[in-house]
This record gives C-alpha cells, structure tokens and sequence, in this order.
C-alpha cells in the first residue's frame, strides 16, 4: 500500500491542531469544505484498505489552486472512502455538483435510442421563448455540421467493485485488475473486436504518437496526478486497448480502473454515443460474469476516484470552430446557460488553438448519461447556428438560449 497505517497511527500523538494542513492560499473545494473540528473528528478514521482522511486530501494540500479551473482537492482511495469520509464529500460534493444532497438520488440512462431529435436546445431561445419560424430544430447528434465539428467523443470512466482505486491500490491489485480487463476486452467480437497494448512494451516514440493522436493518456506529470499517488509503479500494469477502427478505446489503471472512449472524426455524436452505450454495456455484462461489477449506488452513481466524476462519469464532447462566437461578449453566458464547458483541445489545462475549443458538457451527477449527452448535441448544433449568421455579420441577440 502506498501509505500505511502506522504513517497515520504516528500522526495521533501530536495534537490536531498541529497536523492540521496550512490550507491559508489554497482554491480548491477540498480547502473551502473542510475545518479544523471535521479534521478532528475525521483524522483517526481509516478504511478497511487503511485509506485515511490525509491520504484522501493530500493532493489539494499540495496543489493550491489550477489557473484556469477550480480543482476538488480531495481523491478517494477506495469505494469506502465515500463513506468512512462522508462528512467531507458531502461538502465537495453539494459545492462541485450544483447543490446536489446527501439525499439526492442519481439517474442513470445507457440506452442510446433515447437520445431525441426533440431536444433541449434550439427551441428553446431567445429567453425562453419558442423558436422562430425558419431556424433550425434540434436533431439526434446525426448531423452537427461537419464543416465546424472536426471530432466527437464520449468518455466515461468505471471502478471494479471489490479493488481499492488507483491513488491507494498495490501493485498487486493493478495487476489484477489489468489481467480481469485484458480477459473481458479480448472476448469482444464484431466493431468491437481489439487487442491490448501494455504501456511498459512500447517505445517512447510509440506512447508519444499515441498520446498526440489523443488516443493514448499522456504520462502521470501533472502534480494533481503524483500528488494523489496515482504516478506510482509507472508504467507498471497501465495500458491501452482499441478496437481495429480505433473508435472504441479503454485505458487501463490511468486515473480510474477504466477509461472508456467511444470517438471519431465528424460530426455523427448519435453513432459515437450509440457506439459507447453499446460497447459499455458488454464490458459490464463481462465482468459481472466474472464476479466483478462495476462500482454503484443510487445515490452517487458510478463511483469513481474523483469526485467530480461521480454519477456518469461522462465527459461528451466535440472539437468545434468558433472563430466568431469566441470573440462574442456573451460567449461565456451562452456556454453557461446551455450547462456547457470549453477547454482547449490539448486537455482541461490548455487553451484554444485555431479558434477550435473542447465543448463538453459540464454535468456529471444528478443526471443522466442520455440527457448529458443531448444537452452536447443541442448546445453545439445552436452554437455552430450563431457562428453561421455571426459570419455573415448577423445579431444572434434573439438566439441567446434561456437557462438550462
């Protein structure tokens, strides 16, 4: 284990209040949520693993703040930890997830038929009001205009029940969880059919062709990531496997135990969505054939190393231009209101190139996997509508979408 329990049994004789992190500079939900009297109450309590309330919040200590989001601060190192340390979550949580409660109860939707061409977005503008005669009507993702959407893809990520998570597993338990996974993937047929790569048998060259093609996580660097304990044993039981289109992706022992990736290029979110429901749920049916589900609650959804990944897990997304709308004043409202986030396409730490940003949806729990991914399809149709008439030097005043 990477921390054990005399590590946490030392810190006992030394009063609370001198353990207590100096968290005086820091910006992360973890440093907002937590106080002196929770980390006393917290600070003796251990899982089962032996993960404690340090291990938890060590990498927001050692990382104040992010310059472009707010981070959480705070990992969990087993599916107990959401638990044992329920005092803290439930603040990261209600702050992270929109207010979501103790007593909210999470939804889950992985049928892809139900993501509609009566969507949530275009309609729906001009502060409310119905749309015009004329402008477009929302679709089921089948045709964002190619011509602005040069990618699309969906990603989520899955715990197996049973292992601690990636900050607090042995080597023993990466291993394990890398042969379950090489076992259940190698058994799929059809679109689905791949092979595994394991990281420690490929060149560097190789893994960095992977990692530019944005096929392949890029090495644990980022101080968030070995804060938490993740970069341990690197690359040691880590890999990737791909279907022979390389349209269906599964990253092993990254951040999560998986990584799933449904992807490619154009405009057609409908079939990638479709491609990861489908591909989902087999891997599902696989392990629990095995005797190793996924990781659930109706409360938190699917549980996953961070919190802000809890519920779905799901990140849509496409690689869209908005040369002209990313200009607009309005810009960062109209993202808002349609329950939208931008990053550049390099990853959350990178900034636009081209005028060609990352439009995701910025909801993970309290939702579910279809409306999440509608609000994606909705949202990046009308804004590439605005880019069109901005083009043209048009208002797009009474297109500004009401609030989601």
């Amino acid at each position: 284990m990477p921390f054990g329990n005399t590590h946490n049994k030392c810190k006992l004789n030394f009063p609370a209040e001198e353990e207590y992190p100096d968290l005086s500079v820091h910006n992360n939900h973890m440093a907002k949520a937590i106080t002196l009297d929770m980390y006393k109450r917290l600070r003796d309590k251990e899982t089962a693993s032996g993960c404690t309330l340090d291990d938890v919040i060590q990498t927001g200590v050692d990382n104040p703040g992010h310059p472009f989001i707010m981070t959480v601060g705070c990992v969990a190192g087993d599916e107990e930890c959401y638990h044992t340390f329920k005092e803290l979550f439930d603040v990261v949580i209600h702050d992270r997830h929109g207010g979501y409660k103790p007593t909210d109860k999470h939804k889950t939707d992985l049928n892809h038929e139900n993501l509609k061409v009566q969507g949530l977005g275009v309609g729906l503008v001009s502060q409310g009001r119905e749309r015009t005669p004329g402008s477009p009507s929302p679709q089921g993702g089948d045709d964002l205009d190619p011509n602005y959407v040069l990618s699309s893809r969906v990603r989520t990520g899955r715990s197996i029940k049973g292992y601690t998570l990636p900050p607090h597993c042995s080597r023993a338990e990466r291993r394990a969880i890398e042969r379950l996974s090489i076992k259940a993937l190698n058994s799929l047929t059809g679109e689905f059919k791949g092979k595994y790569y394991p990281l420690k048998s490929m060149s560097e060259k190789e893994q960095q062709q992977l990692i530019d093609d944005h096929f392949l996580f890029d090495k644990p660097v980022s101080p968030l990531l070995l804060a938490s304990g993740m970069g341990r044993d690197w690359p040691d039981a880590r890999g990737i496997w791909h279907n022979d289109n390389k349209t269906f992706l599964v990253w092993v022992n990254e951040e999560d135990h998986l990584r799933v990736i449904s992807m490619q290029k154009g405009g057609n979110m409908k079939e990638v969505f479709r491609r990861f429901c489908v591909g989902l749920q087999k891997i599902e049916e696989i392990f629990k054939q095995d005797g190793h589900p996924f990781s659930w609650n109706e409360h938190l959804g699917y549980i996953l190393t961070c919190p802000s990944n809890l519920g779905t897990g799901l990140r849509g997304g496409v690689h869209v231009k908005l040369a002209h709308l990313s200009k607009h004043p309005k810009f960062e409202e109209i993202l808002k209101r349609l329950r939208l986030q931008k990053r550049g396409t390099g990853g959350v730490d990178t900034e636009a190139v081209g005028a060609v940003f990352d439009i995701s949806n910025a909801d993970r729990l309290g939702s579910s996997e279809v409306e999440q991914v509608q609000l994606v399809v909705d949202g990046v149709k009308l804004m590439v509508e605005m880019e069109k008439k901005l083009e043209k030097g048009q208002a797009i005043d009474d297109m500004i979408p009401a609030q989601k």
